[in-house]
């Protein structure tokens, strides 16, 4: 009788054994230990890195706002819901420590959507030095955008307010996908940039924002997408805070600007533009203007090969536009003939300003914004090959030909023009 019992204590004891194991694993599986009530939290919204008067120093500014459920009827609290604390500090985590000494909740930056970059800073600071500092954060998300200031961060965070209601971050966010209406600024996330980086083949830019300037002070242009932020001629609307061209990077620093016109090219190239409206000179009658909706559905066919050592890049861009308004006595409508030299004087127009922006990035930028590498790194068989291949180098001596293929598909209101007699 005596083994049968041995053997049930040793049943027991292997039982009691994994009982504890399990007791104790779920204990340690818990992930309750630094867990936080929402009511302890405070999410920044957006945050903003910019030159700071000392040297080695950062100038840091935190955006977040005040939660609608916690401001009550407290008008003075209404008015302030943009919070807005800066610091002056030399590195990120140490301005996060400081930020959370003027709150009595707990800062997050699980909210946070975009990251502004000030010009100044980034034109001699290494911009991916910056942002991997500030994406080591674990609650860090690499889908946030990524934008750049004309003005100084702290001005821009207390005047970006919309009078539409919508929050500072929702604000910047609107903006930037405007890109699917408007065209004048590029849709640039963190992680956008992060692999234009490490490709190596294409520049990163991202948009940029500017506080407007009065109506007497802004350019007066022929073409009114030929501006940055800050200068398009308008005055009042929405927000003092306005959206219009990018950045452009190469080596980590920033080296140029891009107009809104610049930017509608670099969109159509990489077929993100959806439908806007352009305005160029009538192609029938001097003086005249044009305004049409193009509208785009199909990326352009971008083809590559070498003549000889040179490396020749083909574009052709297929869009459909409609006229949408003209101040030219022109029969656009029953005339085959003048439908024919609009489209082709929008071609030429578009065109011609896609040419003058591949010599700037061979000439001003030494790089490749829209990423043609494409149409050809398939071509090779191992990584080591494309190396070999040096692709910045043969763009930057390239030989281009561009060729947009307009089709007017509509005209507005279908009548004859005043001067012309039945």
């Amino acid at each position: 009788m005596r083994a049968p019992l041995k053997r049930k204590s040793h049943r027991v004891t292997r039982r009691s054994l994994a009982l504890s194991l399990l007791f104790a694993s779920s204990f340690a599986l818990t992930g309750c230990w630094d867990s936080h009530e929402l009511e302890d939290l405070t999410f920044i919204s957006i945050v903003g890195v910019d030159e700071a008067p000392q040297k080695n120093n950062l100038q840091i500014s935190f955006q977040y706002e005040a939660p609608l459920s916690i401001q009550g009827s407290n008008p003075n609290v209404a008015q302030a819901k943009n919070i807005v604390a800066t610091f002056v500090t030399p590195s990120f985590g140490a301005a996060r420590n400081i930020a959370n000494i003027t709150t009595d909740r707990q800062l997050s930056l699980l909210q946070c959507k975009a990251i502004i970059l000030s010009e100044a800073l980034i034109k001699h600071e290494d911009a991916i030095e910056l942002m991997e500092a500030l994406v080591r954060e674990r609650d860090f998300r690499r889908d946030i955008a990524v934008i750049t200031s004309l003005d100084p961060i702290e001005k821009i965070m207390h005047v970006n307010r919309s009078k539409l209601g919508s929050s500072s971050a929702r604000t910047l966010e609107n903006l930037r996908n405007q890109v699917t209406y408007t065209s004048f600024v590029p849709k640039t996330t963190l992680n956008d940039f992060f692999i234009r980086v490490e490709s190596g083949n294409t520049l990163p830019i991202t948009p940029l924002i500017a506080i407007k300037s009065r109506l007497s002070k802004t350019s007066q242009l022929k073409n009114e997408d030929e501006v940055y932020a800050g200068q398009v001629p308008l005055d009042h609307g929405d927000n003092p805070v306005e959206a219009m061209g990018a950045e452009v990077y190469q080596n980590n620093l920033g080296v140029g600007r891009l107009t809104g016109a610049e930017v509608r090219i670099y969109a159509i190239m990489r077929n993100k533009t959806g439908q806007f409206i352009k305005s160029f000179d009538d192609p029938v009658k001097h003086g005249a203007r044009d305004a049409v909706l193009i509208k785009q559905y199909y990326s352009p066919h971008v083809t590559a090969h070498l003549d000889k050592t040179q490396l020749h890049i083909l574009i052709d861009v297929p869009l459909q536009a409609s006229l949408i308004g003209t101040n030219a006595d022109v029969d656009f409508v029953q005339n085959a003939r003048y439908t024919r030299l609009l489209e082709r004087g929008l071609e030429r127009h578009l065109e011609q300003e896609t040419y003058a922006l591949l010599r700037r990035c061979q000439t001003a930028f030494h790089g490749d914004i829209f990423g043609f590498s494409g149409a050809l790194k398939t071509r090779f068989l191992t990584d080591q090959g494309w190396r070999a291949f040096h692709y910045v180098q043969k763009f930057n001596h390239a030989k281009f030909t561009v060729r947009y293929h307009i089709l007017m598909s509509s005209f507005g209101k279908q009548r004859a023009p005043a001067n012309i007699t039945e």
